[in-house]
């Protein structure tokens, strides 16, 4: 039986800039610093090597942060970091706090949705630093662990995980709609972006009971948001393997990254993934390819919609701006739904999506959530897809978020070769 609680959190950290004033410091009418690309060639040999650097101007830099306690508790990451930033690119930093303690996954993204400030704020911003807290973990890790007199039964499933699968599931999905919103408010090729993944949180003294149980499926949700982060070129500073070692099983206690309650960083801890995110460099993703084409329009009410295990869902004629991605619309749905006293959550799963017109074939996976609120809006619906054609369509890509309340759903999206 456990005693002390557990749950375990993930970290995405991400810097964008175009300007803006922050919380602490600056003039909130000054103009901000940008990060301006120079680019020198160096030839040790007969072939030219450009290398790309990011000089600063004479403005202060300004510094958001978004997340939850690992980022401000002492001492803190977001600190750390920013003295990097300082001492690097020999400028002022300003930084402005969005982070709020407590926060689940579906916290952060309504935040990050309609927060009018934190918008302006990160439309602005030079540099960014987040994580997507999930706290909506600690009660599936807290009864696998047996904490507080919990039964492990009761979260499900022939090896005691089901629980925590569906939460992970559900983080996966939040996460994916995350990166979405953030595209909104920002173009990867004029933001500098990084992201982070985070290490097992391992309270109490059944370190590598936690560690072993919880590890895999932990590892696995970081690998996705690695996934998400690369679709749009952003690389991602590897802590979970840093702090937990080669084959994921390492206490980072026991190294002194993180504090004695297994949960908060120690200074080197802190220090280390300041590091770590600093080694990637500043160097943007680069920009849009000529050949990605942008998708807008709207879905219109499904011409079927049949309940069962799974749903049946099929549309026609979805009315988007590139023919290419019209025609018959069906799709495979599986919804779990997670209440809350003001709010219940549908984590949404399509095993199977498929658009098909005289062209070819679309086809591929989606996941969303739908929100079910006591205020308004009262019912709404992200859903993001990742289909590959087929037919006329052979390498190309066709991605997009589904959003909306009530029908039409606006669509925005891309379409681009595969890989690109």
């Amino acid at each position: 039986m456990r005693t002390t609680p557990y749950w375990a959190v993930l970290i995405v950290v991400a810097m964008l800039g175009t300007g803006a004033c922050a919380d602490g410091g600056g003039d909130p009418g000054a103009p901000a610093a940008t990060l301006a690309t120079t680019t020198t060639t160096q030839a040790p040999s007969a072939t030219e090597e450009v290398i790309t650097t990011v000089k600063p101007s004479e403005e202060p830099l300004v510094y958001v942060v978004m997340g939850n306690s690992l980022l401000f508790s002492t001492p803190a990451v977001m600190h750390a970091y920013k003295d990097i930033l300082e001492e690097d690119l020999e400028v002022e930093v300003a930084m402005r706090n969005h982070t709020v303690g407590g926060q689940a996954t579906h916290d952060f993204l309504e935040q990050l949705q309609t927060n009018d400030r934190l918008r302006a704020d990160l439309a602005e911003a030079d540099v960014i630093l987040f994580l997507i807290p999930n706290d909506e973990w600690k009660e599936p890790c807290n009864t696998i662990m047996g904490y507080d007199g919990r039964d492990p039964a009761d979260c499900g499933g022939d090896d005691g995980l089901q629980c925590l699968r569906s939460v992970a599931a559900n983080y996966r999905a939040m996460a994916e709609l995350a990166f979405e919103e953030l595209m909104t408010l920002t173009d990867p090729s004029e933001a500098l972006i990084r992201v982070m993944d985070y290490y097992v949180f391992t309270p109490g003294e059944d370190d590598e009971a936690a560690v072993e149980t919880l590890g895999p499926l932990w590892q696995e949700s970081q690998e996705y948001i690695e996934k998400a982060a690369a679709r749009y070129g952003i690389p991602v500073a590897q802590v979970f393997d840093e702090f937990m070692g080669p084959v994921g099983t390492r206490i980072p206690e026991q190294k002194g990254l993180v504090s004695p309650d297994g949960i908060h960083l120690t200074t080197e801890g802190s220090e280390l993934i300041a590091q770590l995110i600093r080694e990637l460099g500043y160097e943007r993703a680069g920009p849009q390819s000529a050949e990605t084409v942008a998708v807008t329009g709207t879905y219109q009410a499904p011409d079927e919609h049949i309940d069962g295990d799974p749903t049946i869902i099929r549309a026609t004629d979805n009315g988007l701006s590139d023919d290419r991605v019209n025609g018959d619309y069906e799709a495979l749905m599986d919804v779990d739904i997670f209440v809350e006293s003001h709010r219940s959550t549908g984590l949404i799963t399509m095993p199977r999506v498929t658009i098909t017109n005289d062209g070819g074939t679309w086809e591929g996976t989606a996941v969303g959530v739908s929100t079910w609120t006591t205020s308004e809006p009262e019912h709404r619906h992200y859903i993001h897809h990742t289909l590959l054609g087929t037919g006329n369509y052979e390498g190309l890509q066709f991605t997009y978020l589904l959003e909306g309340i009530d029908y039409p759903w606006t669509v925005t999206g891309t379409i681009e070769p595969v890989g690109l």
